[in-house]
């Protein structure tokens, strides 16, 4: 990977009604203390799943005993990445990580239709996302 280009934040807002796994409790955003109700501060409460919204899985989620995110520096996440575009296809296959010309423990962001096409914004959970191939994964 050569140079830098620009920063992305390819995160999503996080906020009521969005879509959560099955299983997984919602999102709730509640307020503590208002400047409407006379405090002398705001202050909100979150009920969030580690799987709401933008997040990060780490092999700690699947496999006892593994590193788990608080006991990784922040830097750790903030890397010179390269971008590809899985173009309509619904799944990352192996192919389109080996294209990329990625070399192993560089980043690789993956553009798919999960941003455009509702999966990520709709109230409901949708099962027909484009997901990482096993094979891929290993790629």
């Amino acid at each position: 990977m050569t140079g830098f280009s620009k920063a992305l934040d390819i995160s999503i807002n996080i906020e009521q009604g969005m879509p959560v796994f099955p299983g997984d409790p919602p999102f709730q955003h509640r307020s503590v203390c208002s400047f409407d109700q006379g405090d002398p501060a705001s202050v909100s409460a979150f009920d969030i799943c580690a799987h709401t919204g933008t997040h990060l899985d780490l092999p700690s989620h699947f496999f006892a005993g593994q590193p788990t995110l608080e006991t990784l520096p922040p830097e750790n996440f903030i890397v010179p990445a390269l971008l590809i575009d899985n173009g309509k296809d619904s799944i990352v296959g192996p192919e389109a990580i080996t294209a990329s010309g990625a070399c192993a423990g560089e980043a690789l962001l993956i553009r798919t239709t999960n941003s455009s096409s509702g999966v990520l914004t709709d109230t409901e959970f949708r099962r027909d996302y484009v997901y990482l191939a096993p094979e891929a994964a290993e790629a």
